[in-house]
């Protein structure tokens, strides 16, 4: 099965733009995404989750207790400082989100006036 991972992500690898696509995207992209997708979703609940140590789950709570939210405007640096954090080998830096504010207001103007 790993070998059919690496087969499909190298295939939807050579089918990614080398720049961003203005409009739909093409089916194809979305057919090998959605197929490397599911082998890799396959795999993960075939092998189950991964034993932690007492350590591992005790540092994972340790650093879920303290987290840091980096919030800036557009070309204000924050990916810089995010790129910079994540060298750190004591931390662990999630995913960025780059759409938070511009999906806060859409879900901010459907909740119900203040009277």
């Amino acid at each position: 099965m790993l070998a059919s991972i690496i087969q499909t992500e190298a295939q939807l690898h050579n089918l990614l733009p080398q720049q961003r696509l203005e409009g739909s995207v093409p089916t194809d992209l979305l057919d090998a995404a959605r197929e490397w997708s599911q082998l890799v979703w396959d795999m993960a609940e075939r092998l189950g989750p991964m034993p932690l140590s007492k350590k591992q789950v005790e540092d994972g709570l340790n650093l879920a207790a303290r987290p840091v939210f980096i919030c800036g405007v557009h070309r204000g640096g924050t990916t810089l400082v995010r790129n910079l954090l994540d060298g750190h080998p004591q931390l662990c830096v999630l995913p960025s989100e780059g759409t938070f504010y511009t999906n806060l207001e859409a879900k901010l103007k459907q909740l119900p006036a203040d009277n």
